[in-house]
């Protein structure tokens, strides 16, 4: 992601508005923002991501998985972020992701522990980047 924020002179940035999801990570403990993304946008290699989360006049960073949740799967390639400094209700509302750098390949989890586990690693890793 950063040889990709170099060559387009900015990160690269998702946008679309926030939709219903399962209601799954709110249920792990770790709320997040489903974007809905055109189909025609091209998404990196599925995985989870540091970004900044923005919409109107806020940023915060987040988390961001792109994948098909192979733990909790869905069948649909998802995009949903997390953001580690609160809780805000952001149902219907255009927002922009930037990514900032990959953080892990997407995988499958052997439990849902380990998962809410290795989910709070991934929260350590981006609040340094």
């Amino acid at each position: 992601m950063k040889k990709a924020a170099e060559l387009l002179d900015h990160p690269y940035g998702i946008f679309g508005r926030v939709v219903r999801g399962k209601g799954m990570g709110k249920t792990l403990g770790y709320p997040t923002a489903n974007i809905g993304v055109s189909g025609e946008k091209l998404l990196p290699a599925f995985g989870v991501y540091a970004c900044e989360l923005v919409w109107e006049d806020q940023r915060h960073d987040a988390v961001v998985n792109i994948g098909l949740q192979p733990t909790l799967p869905s069948g649909n390639v998802t995009v949903e972020a997390f953001i580690p400094d609160g809780e805000y209700d952001l149902r219907e509302k255009p927002v922009w992701l930037f990514l900032k750098d990959r953080l892990r390949g997407e995988k499958k989890f052997e439990s849902v522990d380990a998962l809410k586990k290795q989910i709070a690693e991934d929260i350590k890793k981006a609040k340094g980047m």
